[in-house]
């Protein structure tokens, strides 16, 4: 784990999941991607949008599922599970952080997204406090792209797989666009985010 501080303070780790941790996490997501229609649309995974004119503009283009809405069966429950690894006071609440030490966790969603070729998500902030974001794919790596940004601060981090940042969610981020090649596409071999939105008291 790293704690960056400046200019603002947010965490990042690599190897987030133990190999044994991955099987279980690919196991289920292959699950998921079997039922047909199960990942949905970015209109109806709470997209970030923004008002141009008359009209309103959608800011991501990927598919999505949450996994604590009314699709829940065996597989997105047992995803949560894992997932919840990363509440462990060890991973977030690092002491020498004045932003992270003293959160205490009240709620949280979780949004598995999936990004094909072209996908991407545009410029938005989130309405959450704490944001995490981990990247999955299968190796080895099928697609070029997918980096996140933090455009304000012209940060640029790589999509390593099974790697995770965590920051306050009123930090503007983006996500660059998604490349496959034509006998990759529509396969789940693409770029997964795992998206926790967490809402904290302090204690």
């Amino acid at each position: 784990m790293t704690l960056i501080t400046y200019p603002f303070h947010y965490l990042y780790f690599e190897n987030l999941y133990s190999e044994e941790e991955l099987k279980l996490i690919w196991e289920e997501i292959d699950v998921l991607n079997s039922i047909d229609g199960l990942f949905l649309p970015p209109e109806k995974t709470g997209s970030a949008e923004v008002d141009i004119g008359t009209e309103t503009k959608i800011l991501k283009a990927n598919s999505g599922i949450w996994l604590d809405s009314d699709h829940t069966n065996a597989s997105t429950l047992n995803l949560k599970n894992i997932f919840k690894k990363l509440y462990k006071p060890f991973y977030i609440n690092h002491p020498s952080s004045w932003f992270f030490k003293d959160i205490n966790f009240n709620a949280d969603t979780m949004l598995l997204s999936y990004y094909d070729d072209g996908d991407h998500y545009l410029k938005h902030n989130d309405d959450s406090y704490v944001t995490a974001c981990t990247w999955l794919y299968k190796e080895p790596k099928q697609f070029l792209g997918g980096e996140f940004l933090f455009p304000d601060y012209d940060i640029k981090i790589p999509c390593k797989n099974n790697s995770c940042i965590v920051f306050p969610s009123n930090i503007w981020h983006s996500v660059n666009k998604v490349y496959i090649s034509d006998d990759n596409k529509n396969k789940g071999l693409g770029r997964y985010c795992l998206s926790q939105f967490i809402s904290v008291h302090l204690g």
